[in-house]
């Protein structure tokens, strides 16, 4: 839910702050079988460190 939120990033799950975080744009889903509902994904501004948490090997 955080990440669906813009409150976690989309690829690591840390918690990123407002005005820092690379904002990835507001996102529309459609599923088959339910109503539409909108996102707000976005990303660490350290994508280096980003990665290595996604990958389980950093803080």
């Amino acid at each position: 839910m955080q990440q669906l939120r813009g409150w976690s990033c989309l690829w690591c799950a840390a918690e990123v702050a407002t005005g820092t975080a690379t904002n990835l744009g507001e996102q529309q889903h459609t599923p088959a079988d339910g109503s539409p509902y909108w996102w707000f994904p976005r990303a660490c501004p350290d994508t280096t460190a980003c990665a290595r948490r996604a990958a389980g090997t950093g803080p």
